[in-house]
């Protein structure tokens, strides 16, 4: 933006009052509009200026001193502010944690499952379905499914054939209804009483895919529209699960609906999203990250090695959060699992343990 004064210094020489003022009053309008145009530009396309960041709660979960070196594995999971679940596999061994105070304390709760918590998944506040892997040696594991009716206090084994012994992945969009794939036979089970009755769906699910790259995702707002992955393929639900039907192919890692139409979906090459079904997609950033919640279409976070990154405006801008730690060792940082329960609030674990809540 250029501006441009023009003096008339013989004027200025006759009748140096009146040009002062004139000057004056010319010099004020630039600084209105040097103001107007800095007021639009930070305006554009600039994300909220809010302070943000992550503090310890002051639990720290208890490893071995190799613990990322052995390859251990932590989840964590909330289903509001104060009710959450830690799940910890390290060698041969495993825990489950459940905490009903924000993460004050812990109780451990592992006698009540025969293996590590790998999928937690919750279709209201009381009633919830978690498969685990237990492993009978160093290349041998069997899956389990397990149920809760009373927020996780309890957990209870649901009987299932045991020729479906490879649980892949589960999902529920009500107390009554319950999906799993299975693995090894490549099945999909279903049971509309809670588990204690199975039928099998007539889909093609050769081959399934990576345990970390199945999903279902029921949506919020309609509970009987939902997904799944299969490899490349996505599967669509519009009847709460009756039927499903193949709804779009696309090389991917991890998705989110936020609608019917709108999906985020991410791979080796970045992120992308679909507002038309899956017809076409607009790359929005060049990375793939290693964790990543979407928490609204104008809310996401993403989890790399040693921060955690949030945006508001489709990665236009990403702003880092400052994580708080004990010490100087980046080992604190080492982000291993995310969980958000709203906008804003949500909980982390790190590669030592800590585990941190959000602080606006």
């Amino acid at each position: 933006m250029k501006f441009l004064l023009i003096f008339d210094y013989e004027f200025l020489e006759k009748e140096p009052n009146m040009m002062q003022s004139k000057l004056k009053l010319s010099l004020a309008f630039v600084f209105i509009l040097i103001g107007v145009y800095i007021v639009i530009s930070c305006g554009k396309n600039e994300e909220p200026s809010i302070n943000y960041s992550w503090v310890p709660v002051g639990y720290q979960l208890k490893m071995s001193s190799n613990f990322n070196e052995v390859g251990g594995w932590i989840n964590i999971f909330f289903i509001d502010g104060q009710i959450g679940f830690l799940s910890h596999r390290e060698n041969d061994g495993f825990s489950f944690f459940r905490t009903d105070n924000g993460c004050t304390s812990f109780t451990d709760i592992s006698n009540q499952i025969d293996g590590y918590a790998k999928e937690i998944v919750f279709p209201d506040d009381q009633t919830g379905y978690l498969v685990t892997r237990h492993f009978t040696s160093p290349s041998n594991t069997y899956n389990s499914l397990y149920k809760t009716s009373d927020k996780g206090k309890n957990w209870i084994k649901v009987e299932i054939d045991a020729f479906y012994d490879e649980i892949v992945q589960v999902g529920s969009n009500s107390p009554e209804n319950v999906f799993i794939i299975c693995y090894e036979p490549n099945a999909f089970l279903y049971s509309n009483d809670g588990g204690d009755s199975w039928s099998i769906y007539n889909i093609d699910l050769n081959p399934i895919g990576k345990f970390e790259e199945v999903k279902f995702q029921f949506l919020k707002d309609d509970p009987n529209i939902g997904f799944f992955n299969n490899m490349q393929t996505i599967y669509k639900t519009i009847d709460g699960g009756i039927s499903w039907d193949n709804y779009f192919e696309y090389g991917h890692e991890n998705f989110w609906f936020i609608d019917i139409s709108t999906a985020y979906i991410s791979n080796t090459s970045g992120i992308f999203k679909t507002i038309d079904s899956g017809s076409s997609f607009h790359q929005l950033a060049s990375f793939s990250p290693r964790l990543w919640q979407i928490v609204s279409d104008h809310e996401i976070y993403v989890a790399q090695v040693y921060n955690i990154q949030r945006t508001f405006n489709e990665f236009q801008n990403l702003e880092e959060m400052e994580t708080s730690t004990p010490s100087d060792n980046k080992i604190d940082k080492y982000i291993r699992d995310i969980s958000f329960y709203e906008s804003k609030k949500g909980y982390a674990i790190s590669g030592n343990g800590i585990v941190y809540k959000t602080a606006e």
